[in-house]
C-alpha cells in the first residue's frame, strides 16, 4: 500500500471514530432537546424545498450516473474512471445507509414507532442517519478534487440538502449530522476499493471498458 494509500486509511479510521462517537452522543439522548428544538421552530415544507432535496434521491442520482455512463461510452466507446467511481460510490452509500439505518432503528420526526413486518421495507422509517445526507456529501468529497469553483458549488449542494431534510422535518438534526459524517465513510470506502474493483475487471476481461484517463 503505498503513502496515498495509507492516507486514506487512516481518514476512514477518522471518519469511523467520529461517527462512533457521534452515534454514542445520540443514542444516549444528548442530542435530543437540540433535535425537537429543531425540529419546532425550523420548518418550511413548498415544492421548491422538496424540489431540491429529491436531487439527492438515489433514483435521481442513478439516472445522472446512467447519462454520464452513456456520454462516456458515446464519446470515448468506454466508462470513465469518474464515472466507476461514482458509480461505486452510489452502490456503498446505499449499502451504508440501509446497515446503518436497521442498526440504530431511530424513527424519523412524527414516527413513535415503527410498523412490524418486512424488516427491509420498514427502513425508510428509520431515520438516523439521512441517506440524503450522505450521498451528498459522499458526491461532494468526491467532486471537490476538482478544485475551484466547481468543489464550492458542490459542497454548497451539499449542504442545502442536508438544510432540506431539516426544512422538510424528515430527519432530526442529528441525523443530518450522521449523514454528513457517514458520507466521508462512504468516500474513503470508496476510494480503498476502487482499486480492487479496476484489478477484478481486469481479472474477468473487463479492464478494457475502463478509460483510466
Amino acid at each position: 500500500m503505498g503513502y496515498h494509500g495509507k492516507r486514506v486509511v487512516i481518514k476512514l479510521g477518522v471518519a469511523v471514530v467520529v461517527f462512533t462517537l457521534v452515534s454514542i452522543t445520540v443514542v444516549l439522548g444528548f442530542f435530543k432537546p437540540l433535535d425537537e428544538g429543531v425540529y419546532q421552530h425550523l420548518s418550511w415544507r413548498n415544492m421548491l424545498v422538496e424540489a431540491f432535496s429529491a436531487t439527492a434521491d438515489i433514483v435521481f442520482l442513478v439516472a445522472v450516473w446512467l447519462v454520464l455512463v452513456a456520454a462516456d461510452i458515446a464519446r470515448f466507446k468506454r466508462v470513465s474512471l469518474h464515472s466507476l467511481e461514482l458509480g461505486l460510490l452510489l452502490f456503498i452509500t446505499v449499502l451504508l445507509d440501509a446497515s446503518l439505518k436497521l442498526l440504530f432503528r431511530i424513527p424519523r420526526p412524527g414516527l413513535a414507532s415503527i410498523p412490524s413486518g418486512n424488516v427491509l421495507l420498514s427502513i425508510d422509517y428509520y431515520g438516523y442517519p439521512s441517506g440524503h445526507a450522505t450521498r451528498a456529501f459522499a458526491i461532494a468529497v468526491l467532486e471537490g478534487k476538482r478544485r475551484g469553483i466547481a468543489s464550492a458549488l458542490f459542497y454548497a449542494w451539499a449542504l442545502g440538502i442536508c438544510f432540506t431534510r431539516l426544512l422538510l422535518g424528515v430527519h432530526w438534526f442529528s441525523d443530518v449530522l450522521g449523514g454528513v459524517v457517514a458520507g466521508f465513510i462512504a468516500y474513503y470506502t470508496a476510494e480503498i476499493l476502487l482499486g480492487p474493483v479496476l484489478a477484478l475487471a481486469g481479472l474477468v476481461g473487463l479492464g478494457g471498458l475502463v478509460r483510466k484517463q
